[in-house]
C-alpha cells in the first residue's frame, strides 16, 4: 500500500493505474493517499475495537463462569455481560 501511495505522490501517477497495476481497490488507495499527504502518517489494516478486558482477566471470567455453571449456580446472559 505505501509502494503504491508513493507512486501517486512522488512520481504523479493516476490512482486508477496504480490500484489496478496492484490489485487493489482505487477508493482504498485514495483515501490512504489522502491521509498520507494530510498528516504524514497512515496506517491499513483491521485495527481491532477498544478491548475493556485485558487477555488474562477474559481468561479469568471465562473460567469463573463454567465453574459456576459446573455448580449449577445459574447466571443469565444478561448478568454475565
Amino acid at each position: 500500500m505505501k509502494w503504491a501511495a508513493d507512486q501517486v505522490i512522488r512520481d504523479n501517477r493516476k490512482i486508477r493505474a496504480v490500484a489496478k497495476e496492484c490489485g487493489i481497490c482505487h477508493v482504498t488507495l485514495y483515501r490512504f493517499v489522502h491521509k498520507l499527504k494530510m498528516t504524514q502518517s497512515a496506517t491499513c489494516g483491521y485495527i481491532p475495537n477498544r478491548q475493556i478486558f485485558s487477555a488474562n482477566q477474559e481468561r479469568i471470567i471465562a473460567d469463573y463462569v463454567k465453574t459456576a455453571s459446573s455448580i449449577y449456580f445459574r447466571l443469565s446472559p444478561q448478568e454475565v455481560r
